[in-house]
């Protein structure tokens, strides 16, 4: 199952499947099926086909406009996923939650610490898909944001 229609334009990951499916296959139905792999670049559909109800893309790499910043951001990005690290029952449903905390916290790179911070939070797919397409710094302003609010609660 698709969280967007693929259109042309759209920009997406290039996604490397690793398991397929439950352990045991008993009794499963297509919401059941669970699928684990690795994104291995993005790129951008050209032209999308479908076909017999599967998708068929032309595409391009895609390199999101290089963006700048400010430092005192990202450690407020860090500082707020730390703590939410430290205080969300959710968040230590992540496999070796206290190493990706202390990997995020060490990161420097804008787009390495906000994609690694939005793929492990709990959002809609739609909102997920609006963050990962973001430019670095609308991306890590918008995280900000979002911890901000879930602070004020």
């Amino acid at each position: 199952m698709l969280a967007v229609t693929p259109t042309e334009g759209t920009v997406a990951t290039v996604f490397a499947v690793m398991s397929f499916g439950d352990t045991f296959m008993i009794d499963a139905t297509e919401d059941d099926l669970e699928m684990a792999g690795r994104g291995r670049r993005r790129v951008l559909l050209r032209t999308v086909t479908a076909r017999e109800g599967v998708f068929h893309a032309r595409v391009e790499p895609y390199e999101p406009p290089a963006s700048t910043v400010a430092p005192e951001r990202l450690a407020r990005l860090q500082e707020l996923f730390a703590r939410y690290a430290d205080t969300d029952a959710g968040y230590h449903c992540v496999p070796q939650y206290r190493f990706y905390a202390e990997r995020v916290a060490a990161l420097d790179d804008p787009r390495a610490i906000g994609w690694s911070i939005a793929h492990v939070l709990d959002l809609a797919p739609d909102a997920q898909y609006d963050l990962l397409t973001a430019t670095d710094t609308t991306l890590i302003n918008r995280l900000i944001a979002l911890f901000d609010e879930r602070e004020a609660e």
